[in-house]
């Protein structure tokens, strides 16, 4: 027999080789691991939004409110309030007043707790008016026209909602600050008083708690332990009360006021109440304070020390 022709025996070569065949797509298995390898991806994709957006407002709420304790001094010096004789009512020195036209009426109903602090009218701005709220508010949280609620807002410009009035508003109001003076540490001259500002965001006017520190010794540290032995506030309300960053006053009611900024608070609970804190804040609290007010929505101050102006025909 004659051997075969090399045709014949490529082809019974390529005939012993296993079947290739070519496909024209994928299949529904291929299909159904790539959905779950995209919804994975998402999944932690939407996980960072929510923490995003918080990020976010943390920042602009930093960045705004280092912007309004800077307005607030200039606004002390530019409308007078750092004259006494633009009290009211009078008082005679040394002076320890606060200046709370939002959240404060010196002459109707205080909200401003019981420390020692005497509240104040600025001269020409009574309390909780129209004036005192555009003096005491920031108004660069900007309110725009609601797009669901035209028919074509492609076609309808984002302009600042209107008030009840039919007058522009252009902000919420959301930021405010209010002001305490009291005699300085520093300087020989009575003149000298330490002015602090403190900012809010979205500030419940009278919303406060104080926290009694009887027996408690402050030895001028900045790390404390407080106890509420009654009327213990909820976990949420310790949380808008005493937020990192956020400020309270140390006061013994009487001659110590000082502001300070919160680094750490950290809570006891029990059940569904906090039962104590663990408090550091960022500057030594001189001792003797007896009381500890915090406020719901104080996100932060600035101090200077200020000179008191006298009668002048340069100021109201």
């Amino acid at each position: 027999m004659s051997p075969p022709s090399y045709p014949l025996l490529l082809a019974r070569v390529v005939a012993m080789l296993p079947s290739q065949n070519k496909r024209a797509g994928i299949t529904l298995l291929e299909v159904l691991i790539s959905i779950g390898i995209l919804s994975v991806g998402l999944a932690s994709v939407m996980a960072l939004i929510p923490a995003g957006g918080n990020q976010a407002k943390k920042a602009m709420i930093e960045d705004r409110r280092g912007a309004m304790g800077v307005a607030g001094f200039a606004d002390l010096v530019n409308y007078g309030m750092i004259n006494p004789a633009n009290w009211s009512p009078s008082l005679t020195p040394p002076y320890r007043v606060v200046i709370d036209s939002l959240g404060n009426d010196p002459l109707g109903n205080p909200t401003f707790p019981a420390t020692g602090l005497a509240p104040v009218a600025v001269g020409g701005i009574t309390a909780g008016s129209a004036a005192a709220r555009v003096l005491f508010a920031a108004g660069d949280d900007l309110v725009y026209v609601d797009n669901s609620l035209v028919s074509d807002p492609e076609n309808v410009p984002q302009v600042a909602k209107l008030t009840s009035g039919n007058e522009r508003r252009l902000a919420n109001g959301y930021f405010s600050w209010l002001a305490t003076i009291v005699p300085s540490a520093t300087g020989a001259s009575p003149q000298f008083y330490r002015a602090t500002i403190v900012e809010f965001y979205k500030r419940s006017p009278g919303t406060s708690l104080i926290v009694r520190c009887a027996g408690a010794t402050h030895n001028s540290v900045t790390a404390f332990t407080y106890s509420w032995p009654a009327n213990q506030p909820t976990l949420e309300e310790f949380r808008g009360l005493f937020p990192v960053g956020g400020v309270l006053l140390f006061t013994d009611n009487s001659t110590i006021h000082e502001w300070r900024r919160i680094l750490v608070a950290a809570p006891t609970i029990a059940g569904s109440n906090v039962t104590s804190v663990e408090l550091l804040v960022d500057r030594d609290v001189t001792a003797g304070a007896t009381d500890i007010i915090a406020f719901e929505g104080a996100v932060g101050m600035i101090e200077k020390t200020v000179h008191l102006e006298d009668p002048s025909p340069w100021t109201p």
